[in-house]
């Protein structure tokens, strides 16, 4: 079988959402010796990318890298939707020339080919978060997510299939033009070098509760509400917290029991604090299905989440707090039941986490349905 794997944005090294997925796609179509082309850019043109620190030698041969030129204009209204658009006829302009048993398309990198309908029977397309068709939170966001709308409606119906990474992301594809039964529900995963041991999971009795956040500063990602938590609550209770990112100075809060990490690229580091927490705070407007989620649960913690996107497919009360609704009620209401909880009952809920993972969410387990999918696509 040989594939072409259509990524949307710097690939294979950075630290995006997408692109993470589209590195592990790649890897582990190779290790099941499926030929793959990976259509990319990098956003360092003349940087060198040691592709053995990501890929084995018997991965790399099944693995073609086509580096395909991103457009990039001087600002204005809607240049990253210009941008996106002309990536995609880059892209189609190499493909149309290629033959392929399957085509896997990331983000918008399908828009042009998807208008010429050249690959259409057998091509796939995954938009991932939809963020775009969800919970704006003021005029700036409201404006991106209209412009990142017209994209998105045409891919949709325009595809033959549908890639949602599950929970309300399903619904909002069929909402938005998905032809009836074309949505196929593949999630998000991690590798299972993340999964901890049983008997590792921190246990915290007697001890201040550990709330952690990983993430980078959206406005949509709650950082505000829940700064807003910690302010009114933390001296009235026994708990910490520590942000990992890069938060701005005007959005810390001084107190001995809030840390500020900042960005933390080494994994090692990253998997000792999800270790030392207790439970991982994802206040989000809008979400696909975070990364930081599965990492947080593969180490064992306990979750405190929005109802939005796929974090439903992940997060209940067996593991942790679903908020649904105001998310500084829902944050408050959370935190205090979690310090109310006993050490038994808090580590019941961890071990939870850990073993969905286990069951669900390894790269190994999604990329064999995935391919099972693509078989069944390129049969019918």
């Amino acid at each position: 079988m040989k594939i072409a794997l259509l990524t949307n944005g710097i690939f294979p090294f950075e630290v995006g959402g997408m692109q993470k997925h589209s590195c592990a796609l790649a890897k582990h179509f190779a290790k099941n010796k499926i030929n793959v082309d990976v259509y990319h850019f990098k956003k360092e043109k003349n940087k060198a990318i040691d592709l053995n620190l990501y890929f084995s030698n018997d991965e790399l041969r099944e693995i073609n890298f086509i580096e395909i030129e991103f457009p990039v204009y001087k600002f204005f209204v809607g240049h990253y939707i210009y941008s996106s658009y002309r990536y995609s006829k880059n892209i189609f302009d190499i493909l149309k020339d290629k033959d392929y048993d399957f085509v896997y398309s990331q983000g918008f990198t399908s828009w042009f080919s998807l208008r010429k309908e050249t690959f259409k029977s057998n091509l796939v397309t995954n938009l991932h978060g939809l963020e775009m068709f969800q919970t704006s939170i003021n005029f700036k966001n409201k404006l991106e997510q209209f412009l990142l709308k017209i994209p998105a409606n045409e891919i949709i119906k325009k595809s033959r299939y549908n890639v949602s990474l599950g929970g309300k992301l399903t619904s909002i594809l069929y909402a938005n033009g998905a032809s009836e039964n074309s949505v196929i529900e593949l999630p998000n995963a991690i590798d299972r070098s993340w999964l901890i041991e049983e008997n590792k999971i921190f246990q915290s009795e007697n001890k201040a509760l550990h709330l952690l956040f990983v993430g980078r500063y959206e406005r949509r990602k709650g950082i505000e509400e829940f700064k807003d938590v910690i302010q009114r609550t933390i001296d009235k209770s026994n708990y910490k917290v520590t942000f990992i990112g890069p938060i701005p100075e005007h959005q810390k809060i001084s107190h001995p029991r809030v840390t500020y990490r900042g960005l933390v690229s080494d994994t090692t580091i990253l998997k000792k604090e999800f270790l030392n927490a207790d439970v991982l705070v994802c206040p989000s407007y809008s979400e696909g299905m975070p990364t930081v989620i599965l990492e947080a649960m593969a180490s064992g913690c306990a979750i405190i989440a929005t109802d939005v996107g796929a974090v439903e497919t992940m997060v209940n009360e067996d593991n942790g707090w679903l908020i649904m609704g105001d998310i500084t009620t829902g944050l408050e209401k959370s935190i205090h039941e979690a310090l109310r909880m006993g050490a038994t009952a808090l580590y019941d809920k961890k071990r939870v986490s850990l073993n969905r993972v286990k069951s669900n969410f390894t790269w190994e387990q999604v990329v064999n349905n995935t391919i099972s999918a693509i078989t069944q696509i390129i049969n019918n």
